[in-house]
């Protein structure tokens, strides 16, 4: 992952080999828009929101995968409404 920062601007590029992101890397993103701490900030309040921040990526982390093993769900039941079993199955074991 790449980060440049240039006056008004804060570009981030990361980028996968075969296939998207994974849970981890999207919670990760999300815990960081959720979760911040001053590094000026004392140290007791620096721990806990770190702590924190651990929890709340823990938790998110875990919702993401229950979300795509629903889509999916979604994805293979329609696949199968539409005579396309084998394709569905594919898609429901990965």
């Amino acid at each position: 992952m790449f980060k440049i920062v240039g006056g008004d601007i804060d570009v981030t590029v990361a980028t996968t080999n075969d296939g998207g992101f994974s849970p981890e890397y999207w919670a990760g993103r999300a815990t960081e828009k959720i979760v911040s701490v001053s590094d000026q900030a004392p140290k007791p309040i620096r721990d806990q929101a770190h702590a924190f921040r651990g929890l709340v990526e823990h938790v998110v982390t875990h919702f993401m995968r229950e979300a795509i093993k629903s889509d999916r769900t979604t994805l293979a039941a329609l696949l199968r409404k539409q005579g396309h079993e084998e394709i569905a199955k594919i898609i429901g074991d990965i």
